[in-house]
Formats: structure tokens, sequence, C-alpha cells
């Protein structure tokens, strides 16, 4: 496989909850296109069950230090000290951000976010 087509995605996979279920789809979608994706889990404190054999199969892989990572998760989960291309894909919409929010986003190479509003507050 291209070496150009790796990616680590930390998240949280196997939990009944909105950031699991969204990231879990987007990594099958991924992994079905070919993208080698090597899973990191999130620091949260619920650890999950993975069902789906492509993730378990990703989350089994080592996590390549220079491959690009997508941090899908709440900024203060973001792995920050990766080596590789880092980027934070939050999906929450606050009224402010929390100090060590910011602090997350700043180390980061860059951050997604799925609206302008977001875009403008991150």
């Amino acid at each position: 496989m291209s070496e150009g087509r790796r990616l680590v995605w930390q998240s949280r996979w196997g939990l009944p909850i909105g950031y699991s279920i969204h990231s879990e789809e987007m990594a099958v979608a991924l992994l079905r296109r070919g993208v080698r994706l090597a899973f990191q889990r999130s620091r949260w404190p619920v650890r999950g069950e993975i069902r789906d054999p492509l993730l378990i199969e990703a989350s089994r892989r080592a996590v390549p230090p220079d491959a690009p990572m997508v941090a899908y998760d709440q900024a203060d989960l973001f792995e920050t000290a990766h080596p590789g291309h880092k980027v934070g894909f939050t999906m929450l919409e606050v009224d402010g951000l929390p100090a060590d929010w910011v602090a997350a986003c700043n180390r980061m190479d860059e951050i997604w976010t799925p609206s302008r509003w977001g875009a403008e507050v991150f």
C-alpha cells in the first residue's frame, strides 16, 4: 500500500455516544477506500468494545510515528505529542473555550470543524 495513504486515527470507538459512532463510521469509510489506518485510543475514562472487524484490525496496528494523525474528539483529548502532522477535528460547539482546549489546539498543525462558526471559534 502506498506510504501516502497511512493515517493515525485518535478517537473513541466502541461506545454508544455520538463521537464514537461517528468516528467509527468515518474510519470504516477511510479503510474501505484503502487508507492504512492505525487506531490510537483517546484518554477517555470509559473503554469501549470494538465490534467491527475492520476497526478491530486497525486497532491492532502499530501507530506509525511519522504518519499524519487526525485526533477526532473534544479538544482537551487531542493527542498533542504525536511526532507526525497533527490535525485536531472537533464537533463541539460551545460559547467559550477553556484554556486547556486552547492550549491543545495551539499544539496541533491544523484544526478542523464542521461549521463556519466552529472555524471562527477554534
